[in-house]
């Protein structure tokens, strides 16, 4: 998938914050476009009316999330009234995208006769089940600015969604997706919404397929800067259990689980180290791992992790 550099403006009330922040902004982020939100991107101590026509104006494209609050506010009728300017007749059909999420009576009037534009309904996104007519509209916003998240877009955030649920429940999370999907910039957005950060050690490097890398990466990436140095065989994998039993409870995500075939000296010792955390009496660890092909056909019969207990989440591509 090219590059996006399409500026989206998403323009609602905060009556719609929780629905723009963890569903809407998401997938326009993952699908290739950048996005402006007030609460994010703006500076405290300027007008923010100032500010509202410069997001305006430098954005491709406006997203206005309709609902009756968005109606009745002040502040979001001159974003909207701001980016009409720039398309008064709806005839480009690419700057001002009217986005229904709640039901609008009466709706605006320029959204209403033959000459009004076609705006996209999205009410019964992640209230009722997900059908194609809804993977439909979404895919119409994409189209917009070319984006795609290589899977439906109903399924991603399905996925996104449950991850997020089972790790703050501390259930481990098998996520099987590969290329085109945008899987990565699911597990950014996925940190975003956690309560606290997951560590991530992306497999893909191959820095982290000699083991001592490993472990001292994954230390590193959960907050303890230490170099592991005890002596033995097995001295490494002893020292990164000392340390792991200080942490408090925390979610690890490891990214390219299937590249492990590439390991020269991961035994089931380490991945027994990684178990006796995220398994046993007392456990402080909640792995999300993420592999490209089925989990299971990593691990031989009888492995550590083989024995533990994995939500699996399945993205295909489309």
């Amino acid at each position: 998938m090219p590059l996006m550099t399409d500026p989206v403006f998403i323009s609602y009330c905060h009556a719609q914050a929780e629905w723009v922040h963890t569903r809407l902004a998401p997938v326009i982020r993952a699908s290739g476009a950048s996005v402006t939100l007030d609460v994010i991107d703006g500076v405290a101590g300027r007008s923010l009316a100032a500010q509202m026509k410069e997001w305006g104006d430098a954005a491709a494209h406006v997203v206005a999330v309709l609902s009756p609050d968005y109606l009745k506010s002040t502040a979001c009728q001159l974003e909207w009234k701001h980016a009409r300017r720039r398309d008064p007749g709806f005839l480009k059909g690419r700057e001002l995208i009217p986005l229904l999420r709640e039901t609008c009576a009466p709706m605006p009037p320029e959204l209403t006769g033959p000459a009004a534009p076609l705006y996209l309904d999205l009410r019964r996104d992640g209230r009722e089940k997900a059908d194609a007519v809804l993977e439909q509209t979404w895919a119409k916003l994409l189209a917009v600015w070319g984006g795609g998240l290589g899977t439906r877009t109903i399924d991603w955030l399905d996925a996104l969604h449950g991850v997020r649920r089972d790790l703050v429940e501390a259930k481990h999370v098998n996520l099987l997706a590969a290329a085109p999907i945008q899987w990565s910039k699911l597990i950014v957005e996925l940190n975003d919404q956690l309560p606290e950060p997951a560590a991530v050690v992306d497999l893909a490097d191959p820095l982290n397929w000699v083991r001592r890398n490993f472990l001292e990466n994954t230390l590193r990436a959960l907050g303890v800067n230490a170099q592991l140095d005890h002596p033995g065989p097995l001295g490494d994998v002893i020292g990164f259990s000392q340390m792991m039993r200080t942490l408090p409870p925390r979610r690890l995500v490891l990214k390219n689980f299937q590249k492990c075939r590439r390991f020269d000296d991961f035994g089931a010792d380490l991945f027994d180290a990684l178990r006796f955390h995220a398994m046993d009496d007392g456990r402080n660890l909640t792995l999300l791992i993420h592999t490209t092909e089925p989990f299971g056909g990593l691990l031989p019969a009888g492995h550590v992790l083989s024995v533990m207990t994995f939500n699996q989440l399945v993205l295909s591509p489309v």
